[in-house]
C-alpha cells in the first residue's frame, strides 16, 4: 500500500513505466477484484495515478492493478483472470463517468497497468496470455482480446533482479529466498538489508524503515530455526 514500495516493485517488474508515473499523486481505490474462490491465496491493489509518456508527453490517469499471488504453484488461467478483473476495472469507471453525466461520445477508459506479483517457489516464468488458453485457428488470432502483464516471481526471478535498485523492498524479497538456506546465506542477505534500512531512516523514510525492520524481526522469529 505504500507508493514507495509500490516504486519499488514497479522498478523490478518495468523500470521506464515505473519512472512515468506521479506516486505523490497517486490515490487508492478500495475496491477488490479476487474472484471469491480465490480469496484465501490471493490479495490485490488497485491505484490510480497521473502517468507521463517521456519528456514533453500528455499526462493522463492510468490504473496499476497488482495481483499478490500466494498460491505455491502457477495459475494457468491468470491471462483470463486478469481480463475479468480489468474489464471490471474498466466498467467501474465507465459508471462513474456515467453519473457524472459524462456523454457517452466523451466517455473515455483509462490504461491498466496489470501486476502479478507470485510468492511461490515453482517454477513460473510469465502469466502467459490469452492465446495460450483458446485453441484458435491462426486466422482467428487477431479476433482475441490482447494484453500485457508485468510479473515478478519472488523465487524464480533471477535474484540479482530483485535488488537492481538496491532498494529496501528487494533485500526483503531475497530475503524470502534464502529461508531454507544456511545460517551464513541468510546471514548475508540479513546485512545487505539492514543497510538497506539504515539508508531509508537517513533519507527520512523513518515508517517505511520501521516497517521493514519487522518484517525482518518476523521472518527470523517466525521462519527461521532457533
Amino acid at each position: 500500500e505504500s507508493p514507495a514500495n509500490l516504486r519499488a516493485l514497479l522498478r523490478i517488474a518495468h523500470p521506464l513505466i515505473a519512472d512515468r508515473i506521479d506516486y505523490g499523486r497517486m490515490t487508492a481505490e478500495s475496491a477488490s477484484f479476487v474472484l471469491e474462490s480465490f480469496r484465501e491465496r490471493e490479495a490485490d491493489l488497485l491505484r490510480r495515478a497521473p502517468y507521463r509518456s517521456g519528456p514533453g508527453g500528455a499526462e493522463r490517469e492510468v490504473w496499476i492493478y497488482l495481483l499478490l499471488e500466494h498460491q505455491s504453484t502457477p495459475d494457468p488461467l491468470m491471462p483470463f483472470r486478469l481480463l475479468l478483473a480489468m474489464t471490471q476495472i474498466w466498467e467501474r469507471e465507465r459508471r462513474a463517468q456515467e453519473e457524472r453525466r459524462v456523454p457517452p461520445g466523451e466517455q473515455r477508459l483509462s490504461p491498466i497497468v496489470p501486476i502479478v506479483f507470485y510468492t511461490g517457489r515453482r517454477e513460473w516464468t510469465s502469466p502467459g496470455a490469452l492465446d495460450g488458453l483458446v485453441e484458435v485457428p491462426e486466422d482467428l488470432r487477431g479476433f482475441l482480446p490482447r494484453h500485457d502483464t508485468l510479473f515478478v516471481s519472488v523465487h524464480t526471478d533471477p535474484a540479482e533482479r530483485l535488488t537492481v535498485d538496491d532498494d529496501a523492498l528487494g533485500w526483503l524479497l531475497r530475503l524470502l529466498r534464502v529461508e531454507a538456506e544456511s545460517l551464513e546465506t541468510v546471514e548475508a542477505i540479513e546485512e545487505k538489508a539492514a543497510e538497506a534500512i539504515r539508508s531509508l531512516a537517513a533519507r527520512g523514510e523513518a515508517e517505511r524503515a520501521r516497517v521493514f525492520l519487522r518484517v525482518v524481526i518476523g521472518f527470523v522469529c517466525h521462519r527461521r530455526e532457533k
